[in-house]
């Protein structure tokens, strides 16, 4: 019973890290820390949906790579061949830590230049990635799994954070724009200070954080009866 509360526990905490990782990425072209407005269920909310999408590719990326992933006993025989086997097997996995070098590298150096909540652009994708070498390679609980099983899994529990924050912040950067389709609405009071027209940015509890259109500045709104207007763009305003 302890293990069966201790695994719901912590799948219930990786999901609401998953739901954080796409309100950060969501919210970070509006510089804007969502988490000082939003509570539990707004965040389980506001993400589950849009998620939907990031989760099926990244599930099928991670099938399609554990099915690519060759077992020690296959690795070792390719080499053992020698010639082109062995040529080829050493290209690969050479070629493979190339790519995560590259990535680390290219990862940490957004953390270093990147202002304030910036830095998650790469702080998302250095940590998953530090994560999956580790539990790839050095976890002997995990060792013992077939290669397949292994790949498959931690590529979807180590990502899934980053996939997230990434859909979440391509979404945040495309309403900012005012590209594809958005809602605007008209509260029985104008936002202070603004007479503009306001997009709709999200709905948290019982208020609605809105962008003054004209200038970009947020603007929030207390719960109530508001008119919403549905508006497609042809492009980028």
């Amino acid at each position: 019973m302890d293990t069966k509360i201790s695994i719901t526990l912590a799948a219930y905490a990786y999901f609401l890290l998953v739901g954080i990782s796409y309100m950060w990425g969501y919210w970070l072209p509006f510089e804007l820390n969502i988490l000082a407005f939003a509570d539990i269920t707004d965040i389980i909310k506001a993400s589950a949906y849009p998620l939907l999408p990031a989760v099926g590719m990244l599930v099928t990326y991670a099938a399609l790579d554990g099915l690519n992933t060759i077992s020690k006993k296959q690795h070792d025989d390719y080499v053992a061949e020698g010639g082109v086997f062995r040529a080829y097997m050493r290209f690969i996995v050479g070629f493979n830590f190339l790519i995560i070098a590259a990535a680390l590298v290219v990862s940490a150096y957004q953390v270093i230049v990147e202002p304030g909540y910036g830095k998650l652009k790469g702080a998302f994708p250095l940590i998953s990635l530090l994560a999956f070498c580790y539990l790839l390679f050095g976890n002997k609980h995990l060792l013992e799994l077939d290669v397949r099983v292994r790949a498959f899994f931690l590529a979807l529990v180590c990502f899934l954070p980053s996939a997230a924050f990434r859909a979440g912040n391509g979404a945040g950067n495309e309403l900012k724009n005012l590209a594809g389709t958005y809602w605007t609405l008209s509260p029985k009071e104008p936002c202070p200070g603004s007479s503009g027209e306001l997009v709709l940015l999200g709905k948290l509890s019982n208020k609605y954080l809105t962008m003054v259109k004209n200038e970009k500045s947020l603007c929030v709104i207390e719960g109530g009866n508001v008119q919403l207007i549905k508006t497609i763009s042809r492009g980028g305003a």
